[in-house]
């Protein structure tokens, strides 16, 4: 079968004054919203309190007669009992004085567990932590209320260099071109904004750095060797060698580290593995999820945008903060945390119900067939006494191991993992 690119974005970047690239970047998001509210059957919108989603809503309800949107709007969000990992305020907030039915899911430890095999089976591969399963929540909330089409605020984030990290990652930019002057500027307005010391601040940044180069590739594998290589994990079964993935391809190189960063996450890395979860998660409750964010004159503008438009003064998003200056309540619009469709996951495994979790574990090590080792329930053990910094990792070797047994995946006589029967749901 032959497999033909038919589209390749522009890479070339964009000259402008800041005040009309707000007035074009709002422009280009209403337009999208618009398109994607197209139906005949009702419509909702997913709500995270969460600059993205909170922005489609928002706009739905500011221009409901010009997008002719007839029917009651509907939002639908997932909150926490844990406040850490609640945002019910920011849903509150932009909620408040409009005329919209919110709808609200709760996840917790029991039905996460329940549902874990038919949700893992829609999505086919281990996912990387219990917010899908939250998401999974939300959407099947929507679909008990009528709903065949659900917007989304997906794919924000990646074309504008949205993540907390993308601090770091233009730091190092900043170090690699010689921009002093910003290079500082950045710094401090990091230190004050995020209340982040300026040691780590720089040792992020030189992470980045180190690994796009090959001699900076082997000096992280060197001294990272314990987190690359954990004992918890069989390579040897699994013929692996110790890698670092992290290196954005060198067929951008025309572009600077920031927006080859940004390139790479949207369209190989991060932004791919999340529409999979969203596909996945809707198509199983027979809904349509829409993505206005990825609209591709929206995408093509923002992500050709330069640096300062995305990034500035400690603050991510910035041209989408100063657009939606009049759309969104500025608790929300000016927020600098960032969290989505969370789950209190933390306090799940090291508090509530840690000792479920080290049942699952330790199924999931025998599941895993000698890919994960026992060492596995000595890392959850530090974890859980507050011994070492909560990772991840205890659920992503769990969801590995159910993943194992569902799908039948074994080790054969060359020790390369194969597929060796399915039963269908």
């Amino acid at each position: 079968m032959p497999i033909e690119k038919w589209y390749s974005i522009s890479t070339q970047i964009l000259v402008g004054d800041a005040k009309s690239s707000h007035i074009h970047y709002l422009s280009l998001l209403k337009q999208s919203v618009l398109i994607h509210l197209r139906s005949d059957v009702p419509v909702g919108s997913c709500l995270s309190g969460g600059l993205d989603s909170s922005a489609i809503v928002s706009l739905i309800h500011q221009n409901r007669e010009q997008y002719a949107f007839n029917q009651e709007q509907q939002t639908f969000s997932a909150t926490s009992t844990q406040k850490q990992w609640d945002e019910t305020e920011y849903i509150h907030e932009v909620l408040k004085g409009k005329d919209i039915n919110a709808h609200y899911v709760t996840p917790d430890v029991s039905g996460l567990f329940d549902a874990i095999e038919r949700l893992i089976w829609y999505q086919d591969e281990p996912f990387g932590s219990t917010s899908i399963y939250a998401q999974w929540l939300v959407f099947q909330s929507a679909h008990e209320k009528n709903i065949k089409v659900l917007l989304d605020g997906q794919g924000a984030d990646e074309v504008i260099g949205g993540y907390h990290y993308f601090h770091d990652i233009n730091i190092a930019n900043l170090i690699l071109q010689g921009n002093v002057r910003e290079l500082i500027s950045e710094i401090i307005a990091i230190h004050k904004k995020h209340s982040r010391g300026y040691g780590d601040i720089l040792r992020s940044s030189l992470y980045y750095i180190l690994c796009n180069t090959n001699i900076g590739k082997q000096f992280l594998i060197h001294f990272e060797k314990e987190r690359l290589a954990p004992k918890w994990l069989n390579l040897e079964m699994l013929k692996a060698q110790i890698s670092f993935p992290l290196e954005v391809p060198k067929s951008h190189n025309s572009m600077n580290l920031f927006n080859r960063y940004i390139f790479h996450q949207t369209f190989f890395t991060s932004l791919p593995a999340l529409l999979h979860y969203e596909d996945r998660n809707s198509m199983a409750h027979s809904l349509e999820s829409r993505v206005p964010y990825l609209d591709h004159r929206f995408v093509e503008y923002v992500i050709n945008l330069p640096e300062s438009c995305k990034i500035r003064k400690g603050i991510t998003k910035y041209i989408m903060r100063k657009a939606l200056n009049s759309i969104l309540p500025d608790k929300v619009r000016c927020r600098m945390d960032k969290m989505g469709f969370e789950t209190p996951e933390e306090f799940w495994v090291c508090n509530e119900n840690s000792e479920e979790f080290k049942k699952q574990l330790e199924r999931a090590i025998i599941k895993s067939k000698g890919i994960i080792t026992s060492e596995a329930l000595s890392l959850f053990e530090e974890i859980t006494s507050g011994n070492k910094k909560y990772d991840g990792v205890i659920w992503r070797i769990i969801i590995f191991g159910i993943w194992m047994d569902l799908f039948h995946v074994g080790i054969d006589d060359s020790k390369i993992n194969q597929l060796e029967s399915v039963t269908y749901y």
